[in-house]
C-alpha cells in the first residue's frame, strides 16, 4: 500500500471526513483492521482561536456561521444561472452544506478525493 500525504483543512474538523473516508475504503477493500498509511499536517486554526481567547464571540461566530448562508445564496444563484450541478471544492463546504440545501446535484469533493486517493494508495 502507498503511503497517502494529507494536508489538513482551515480546522481539524475539515481534515476528519478525508481521513475517515481514505480509512473506511482501504478497510471496506482490505477488511478486518486494516487502515491507510497517512502522513497528516494539520494546519493552525489560531485565527479563530484568538477572537476565542479575546472574547470576541461575535466576530468568531460571524466568521465560522462560516457563511452557510452565503453558499446557500451561492449555490441558488449558480442554479438561478443555469448550474446543472455543483461541485463543493473545499472540505470546509461540506460541512456546511449537503444536499439539503440545493435542488441541483452536490458532488462533495471532500469524498470524491478521499475515496480516490484510499483506491489509489491500494494498488500498489
Amino acid at each position: 500500500m502507498k503511503t497517502i500525504g494529507l494536508l489538513g483543512g482551515m480546522s481539524w474538523e475539515s481534515t476528519i471526513p478525508y481521513y475517515g473516508i481514505i480509512n473506511e475504503t482501504v478497510k471496506q477493500q482490505l477488511g478486518g483492521l486494516h487502515s491507510a498509511k497517512v502522513i497528516l499536517y494539520s494546519v493552525n486554526f489560531a485565527e479563530v482561536e484568538q477572537m476565542q481567547c479575546a472574547g470576541d464571540w461575535q466576530a468568531a461566530g460571524q466568521l465560522l456561521a462560516e457563511s452557510r448562508e452565503q453558499y446557500r445564496q451561492i449555490i441558488g444563484q449558480l442554479i438561478d444561472q443555469g448550474a446543472e450541478a455543483i461541485i463543493l471544492g473545499c472540505t470546509e463546504i461540506s460541512l456546511l452544506v449537503s444536499q439539503q440545501d440545493s435542488v441541483a446535484p452536490l458532488f462533495d469533493t471532500t469524498g470524491i478525493h478521499a475515496r480516490s486517493t484510499a483506491e489509489l494508495a491500494l494498488r500498489s
